[in-house]
């Protein structure tokens, strides 16, 4: 099983696990320690939201020291003590003004679950406009994009405030996954949500915009529904 872990969940330098079983943690934690060593590998900087796992760490010294209140992972930022998880701090920089400019700063926000993409799909409206409009990747945008861009990148640098629970499905209830798509002229998709005791979570989104072809509106609702059951997995 551990052998199965070291493979799956490391994400370049990055091992993540998750479990309600204490004892799986420890056990996971101890034999790939074990395992990586053998390898010349030597694991370090852990941490967890489990007290007991969080004692064996500090007492084999491989818990984390950088001072920090959470851990960073794959662009977000995961605090233990609550067990929630907020977006990295993304430092945009001076007003751009170029498609190539917007585009560069629209990349630097990582949202890899969708869980914000309420503000971040309107970065993709202000890209698909540019390439409407055909303006080189060098070339002054027009003044009414600017002001959307600069409305925007205002939203963007908020959005390390928002804190979401990390924890989205019951062990005390059953769970049910509900699917839903759309699409409209301008962007299709869908969210992912556990429904569990009557309160919803959600779990995972994804949106795109529109191919510059334009496509009927039937048809990009069938792109939704199709690009929901491929995500689905």
């Amino acid at each position: 099983m551990t052998s199965h872990i070291l493979k799956s969940n490391l994400y370049v330098d990055n091992l993540l696990v998750t479990s309600n079983s204490t004892e799986f943690l420890k056990r996971t934690y101890s034999e790939s320690l074990d395992k990586m060593k053998q390898g010349g590998f030597c694991l370090h900087s852990w941490n967890s939201n489990d007290p007991e796992l969080l004692a064996i760490m500090q007492n084999d010294g491989s818990l984390a020291s950088h001072g920090n209140n959470y851990e960073k992972v794959l662009g977000v930022n995961y605090f233990m003590e609550n067990d929630s998880i907020q977006l990295s701090d993304n430092v945009l920089g001076p007003s751009a003004n170029t498609k190539r400019s917007i585009l560069s700063q629209i990349s630097k926000v990582f949202d890899p679950l969708g869980l914000l993409l309420p503000v971040t799909t309107k970065g993709k409206f202000i890209m698909k406009e540019l390439w409407d409009l055909s303006v080189a990747w060098d070339e002054e945008v027009p003044a009414h994009i600017k002001k959307n861009w600069s409305k925007h990148s205002s939203d963007l640098t908020q959005l390390p405030s928002i804190s979401l629970p990390r924890s989205c499905i019951s062990l005390e209830s059953e769970n049910s996954l509900c699917i839903f798509c759309d699409a409209s002229k301008s962007c299709y998709g869908f969210a992912i949500y556990n429904v569990s005791i009557g309160i919803s979570r959600l779990m995972f989104a994804k949106s795109r915009v529109p191919p510059v072809k334009t496509k009927t509106l039937p048809m990009l609702e069938l792109m939704g529904g199709f690009l929901s059951v491929k995500m689905l997995a």
